[in-house]
């Protein structure tokens, strides 16, 4: 029996969709709400007296990153979203024996150890040892647990820090930038266009940042992962097979369009291997975070995105309003029709317009349509082949 194509409350993805990327994890941010400690006059002239003058290079940059993403929370955040701490750490030097944090006197500070050693206690009790890029203090701060921890130097050390209201305020303006970032590049996408702001500022926060190198294999041919992508920087290259100079090049996937449809509607292995040709910024994002946004009848809602994206594509269609092509996308069925069935498009002189949601369609043998492929027949007959 047919039944009606349920209508996405934007347009859809593009029409074909030759190769989906696999992730390489940055994620998506997520905010939380930071106990701050007190800072006491006396902890900050104590510090004050170790400050010295002293530019970051790039090994200490790295440093830092590398010591705030031991934080929890903090591991998925891309290195662009810590510039504004790395930015905001200074320089404190401590001569053996002497206190950086002390247990009855929390700073609220973050550190992260560039030289030396310290030695430290936890409740009173002696707790190992801080090395270079050991990180330290954000408990106090971070979720709110006081008097926990006191850290004195073992011979000279040297230390960058910065405070917790700080650390709070640069993580929280990233992730509010990062969000807004994610829903303007959505809401400028045909698959999101006219999408509520509700859902889009949902969609925004669960979409997942993936940086990729140049030359990186992102999937090979084969693969099984699902999910739906959208490149925001860069350009990917789609190849038969392996990655190998010389294999045959099967297209490009660049910024502003979106693939993996297919793999998340049917799970089906990719088709083809996708390489990075260079540096690339991409979005993805998994069924359960989409029905979360867009509802639980995800299927039907990716469904009217193909129908939608012929729609688009279509030389008489294109010319109708998106208001005009959500209400044509209501008004179509979805029909199955079993192995070597014939007489898909019934001869007759009517427009018709043609959309495979699943399965192959042959003309004489020859392979016509593939799923996401659409067709405008004027009177034809066509033998549907089930896939």
């Amino acid at each position: 029996m047919p039944s009606s194509s349920a209508v996405p409350s934007s347009p859809g993805s593009a029409a074909s969709e030759p190769a989906a990327v696999a992730p390489r994890a940055t994620s998506a941010k997520a905010t939380r709400r930071l106990a701050v400690q007190p800072e006491a006059a006396a902890v900050r002239e104590r510090l004050q007296r170790h400050w010295r003058s002293r530019a970051k290079d790039a090994e200490a940059r790295r440093l830092i990153r590398h010591g705030v993403k031991q934080i929890p929370g903090c591991q998925e955040h891309s290195d662009a979203d810590l510039l504004p701490l790395e930015n905001a750490m200074e320089f404190y030097a401590f001569s053996d024996g002497e206190a950086v944090e002390v247990e009855e006197e929390p700073s609220g500070y973050l550190f992260v150890v560039h030289e030396g050693s310290l030695r430290v206690r936890k409740a009173g009790q002696p707790a190992g040892q801080l090395t270079r890029g050991c990180v330290f203090g954000g408990d106090n701060f971070l979720w709110g647990a006081q008097g926990l921890v006191s850290a004195h130097a073992e011979g000279a050390a040297g230390v960058w820090a910065t405070s917790g209201p700080t650390f709070q305020r640069l993580l929280r303006q990233r992730v509010e930038e990062y969000a807004a970032e994610n829903a303007r590049f959505l809401a400028s996408l045909a698959s999101f266009a006219g999408l509520p702001a509700k859902q889009l500022a949902l969609l925004a926060n669960a979409f997942f940042e993936e940086v990729v190198e140049a030359g990186t294999v992102l999937v090979s041919k084969g693969d099984t992962t699902t999910a739906l992508y959208f490149v925001r920087k860069g350009s990917l290259r789609v190849v038969d097979g392996s990655a190998a100079e010389g294999a045959q090049e099967l297209g490009r996937i660049g910024p502003g369009h979106g693939f993996g449809e297919r793999a998340l509607l049917y799970g089906e292995p990719r088709a083809a291997t996708v390489v990075a040709v260079e540096d690339c910024e991409l979005l993805r994002i998994g069924a359960p975070e989409l029905r979360a946004a867009l509802g639980a009848d995800l299927l039907a809602y990716l469904e009217g995105c193909l129908i939608l994206a012929a729609l688009r594509g279509s030389p008489t269609y294109s010319e109708f309003s998106f208001t005009q092509q959500s209400a044509i996308v209501r008004a179509m069925q979805v029909r199955d029709f079993p192995r070597d069935a014939r007489d898909v498009i019934p001869s007759g002189g009517e427009l018709f317009l043609l959309v495979v949601i699943a399965g192959n369609l042959v003309r004489d043998g020859v392979p016509l349509l593939s799923r996401g492929d659409y067709l405008e027949a004027d009177g034809c007959s066509i033998v549907a082949t089930a896939s």
